[in-house]
């Protein structure tokens, strides 16, 4: 069954490679931040869980960095992409934006978990068809709470996806 994210395939961070970007202010103060890039390539460190992985890097260091709007991220996030993602963000992503504007961020994001994800327009819907299946059961040799965070994460992915399943797979519970 193909699916943009597989239970066993979970991605390392301490295998990517990662960049530091800085930010110089007025004050003479500098911000550094380590963050990890994106290669687009095959493999756990090149497919759609290792992009969500440095998006969301990538925005928490935004934030120290200064780099609030949608124009600043979406101006920066070639820095932290290299190899086949870096072609596709410079030759496809960054033309089709050339007066980026307060959405351009979160459009050319979208654009991006396209073309890096194994079902395209239908990866979500993909995902939550592996997500329902035994691949991804419980497996003895993982503890309850492994497993609950890896579901959690692959939830986490699917609601960021596109497909014809627009709602939120969101978990929520009430104790009474």
């Amino acid at each position: 069954m193909p699916t943009p994210v597989k239970y066993d395939d979970k991605i390392k961070p301490k295998d990517f490679i990662t960049i530091k970007l800085e930010q110089a202010f007025n004050d003479t103060s500098i911000v550094k931040r380590t963050v990890p890039m994106f290669s687009g390539e095959a493999g756990a460190e090149g497919g759609i869980e290792a992009m969500y992985h440095v998006k969301e890097a990538y925005e928490h260091a935004c934030k120290a960095l200064d780099w609030n709007t949608s124009v600043e991220k979406f101006n920066h996030f070639n820095e932290v992409v290299y190899s086949l993602a870096l072609y596709y963000w410079n030759d496809t992503i960054e033309p089709a934006f050339p007066n980026p504007s307060p959405d351009t961020w979160e459009k050319a994001w979208k654009l991006m978990a396209i073309r890096f994800s194994t079902g395209g327009k239908h990866s979500k819907d993909q995902l939550l068809e592996y997500l329902q299946s035994d691949a991804c059961r419980k497996q003895v040799k993982t503890s309850v709470n492994e497993h609950i965070a890896r579901i959690l994460h692959m939830i986490h992915i699917t609601d960021q996806l596109e497909g014809d399943e627009n709602r939120p797979i969101t978990i929520t519970s009430t104790q009474n």
